[in-house]
């Protein structure tokens, strides 16, 4: 048997969906080879993915949603992937797995042109690693990925299903603020109107 997060088994579809990211922006650091996950399909030009690799991404996702530039993102986020999420392991359930990472946070700082990474127990943490620093739940991000992975694949037309109800409702939510905009604007030009009349009146 294999371990269970490093078995390629998932889509692109499943992947971008597990770390609620957009697939422009992923698709642009794999084509600029910043972040390195995935294996080419034997039988086409398609490529796999793994627990692991969805993993990966969501870390990544994070750091850079806070300034950490890809390349570095990609670099710690795979350097903590293979220390961390017990990889060796087999027969093992991916469940079991992410339990290795409850409680544990990323802790994550500049240091000149550099950027230094270390990992602590979130009730257990060291010293203050810099004055400002970014620190991550590690055990949420990767375990609701692994959890959005597994719904995916194993459950493609619920998902599919979610994905564009999620869309339709951004969709009205949009043109119903669009809608207040647009009432907001016409309610400001009658009192501006009133205003006006009011002021010749009054002249």
């Amino acid at each position: 048997m294999t371990n269970p997060l490093t078995e390629s088994n998932l889509v692109w579809s499943d992947v971008i969906y597990a770390i609620e990211g957009t697939p422009k922006a992923v698709r642009h650091w794999m084509q600029k080879e910043q972040v390195r996950v995935g294996v080419a399909d034997a039988n086409g030009p398609r490529r796999t993915y793994s627990l692991a690799d969805a993993a990966t991404l969501a870390i990544v996702r994070n750091l850079v949603d806070y300034g950490v530039p890809v390349a570095m993102a990609g670099d710690i986020a795979h350097q903590f992937v293979g220390a961390s999420l017990l990889l060796n392991y087999k027969n093992t359930p991916p469940e079991v797995l992410c339990q290795s990472l409850r409680n544990r946070v990323l802790l994550v700082w500049r240091d000149g042109d550099n950027w230094q990474h270390r990992t602590d127990l979130a009730h257990d943490m060291g010293k203050t690693p810099a004055p400002v620093y970014l620190a991550i739940d590690v055990g949420s991000v990767v375990g609701r990925a692994i959890d959005r992975a597994l719904l995916c694949s194993r459950n493609p037309d619920e998902v599919d299903g979610i994905a564009k109800l999620t869309h339709t409702l951004a969709r009205l939510t949009k043109e119903t603020i669009h809608a207040m905009d647009e009432s907001e604007q016409r309610a400001d030009a009658l009192r501006d109107r009133s205003g006006q009349a009011g002021d010749l009146d009054h002249g």
